[in-house]
């Protein structure tokens, strides 16, 4: 495995608080490949009866695809990006009228206030990022990574389905890169970083995908 950059182009403007980490994108991107030949009820049986899902949370083909170190650490960094703009942007949360079938409104009147109460419309904050360009450094089969991305990822971030992060194109090119060169921009176990020497902000966070697993959260070393 080879280390490489992998630079993209952003049509709008990503939002997120923590800058995504490619190998949650290529696990994401795998679960979607994985899960289009069989059904959501099959692949939604509790593992006792479909069996053990072998891997990273059942996805072996991370490691084909991503060089990983000393305790299951992955070698890809966090997004990387000049210094840019960071505002404030929101998204409307309302109520959808086509759903007023399933509100309980006893006797009275079949009507929606979207003004106050429980179905109230407001504007969700949301931390939007003012990059064109950002990168991702990473050890492992370029090639592959690029064309899973480049199928599964149109978009990163929070709220893409709301237009935000969206990506023009990917571009892939080799990088001479040894792991602590990756690992100081990333999160690691502080047990792990102390190891190698590396400093940065602690904090309670998780350290490889699936990055919701309550199991992956520990004390790490933040690249500051």
């Amino acid at each position: 495995m080879e280390g490489y950059k992998l630079t993209v182009r952003f049509y709008s403007p990503p939002v997120f608080y923590d800058p995504p980490i490619l190998d949650a994108l290529v696990h994401y991107a795998l679960e979607k490949k994985l899960g289009q030949n069989i059904s959501r009820c099959a692949y939604l049986m509790p593992q006792r009866v479909r069996g053990p899902r072998p891997g990273v949370d059942g996805v072996r083909e991370m490691y084909k695809l991503i060089r990983y170190w000393e305790g299951g650490i992955f070698l890809s960094t966090a997004l990387q990006f000049d210094a840019h703009p960071e505002f404030l942007d929101s998204w409307k949360k309302r109520f959808e009228s086509k759903y007023s079938r399933l509100a309980d409104f006893g006797k009275a009147r079949r009507r929606i206030n979207t003004a106050s109460g429980s179905y109230r419309s407001y504007n969700m904050p949301l931390p939007a990022h003012a990059i064109r360009i950002g990168w991702w450094l990473f050890i492992g089969d370029g090639p592959a990574v690029l064309n899973l991305l480049e199928q599964y990822i149109p978009a990163v971030g929070k709220k893409r389905s709301e237009g935000f992060g969206h990506i023009n194109d990917y571009v892939l090119e080799p990088k001479a890169l040894a792991p602590r060169d990756v690992m100081a921009l990333r999160p690691i176990p502080k047990e792990y970083a102390d190891k190698i020497g590396l400093a940065g902000n602690e904090r309670i966070m998780a350290w490889r995908p699936p990055y919701w697993s309550r199991g992956n959260q520990t004390l790490c070393v933040v690249p500051s």
